[in-house]
């Protein structure tokens, strides 16, 4: 499963691509009227976390990061981040004054909603 190098690469990767990365999205979130709840700041923190994380065994072990039992673990880690992103994107619609994630993407933009259903 590899050596005790590789395994504090990984957490080296982790912290500095999930911090970074974290410290970005929180900056871009921009100005807020309201003041995130709890659970809201816990979620984020988790969902860069996790997303470092699976940085951090793809950079380290390369290709082998995609075969057993490295997979399991990395299969969890981007489930984990998949589902944490759309909890904390619900999470941020709840709120009026946090602002919405991917507001006019194609991909996420008015999810469920029909065409003629204008966004608030």
């Amino acid at each position: 499963m590899g050596t005790a190098h590789e395994w504090i690469r990984v957490l080296i990767d982790s912290i500095f691509f999930g911090g970074l990365m974290g410290l970005y999205g929180w900056l871009c979130l921009g100005e807020r009227f309201v003041k995130p709840s709890r659970l809201f700041v816990t979620m984020y923190c988790f969902l860069y976390a996790f997303g470092g994380l699976s940085y951090g065994l793809v950079d380290a072990f390369g290709n082998r990061s995609f075969r057993p039992p490295l997979l399991i673990l990395q299969s969890m880690t981007i489930g984990c981040a998949l589902a944490l992103g759309f909890y904390v994107r619900k999470l941020a619609r709840s709120h009026a004054g946090l602002p919405n994630y991917f507001p006019d993407s194609p991909l996420f933009g008015r999810m469920g909603h029909s065409k003629s259903v204008k966004p608030r």
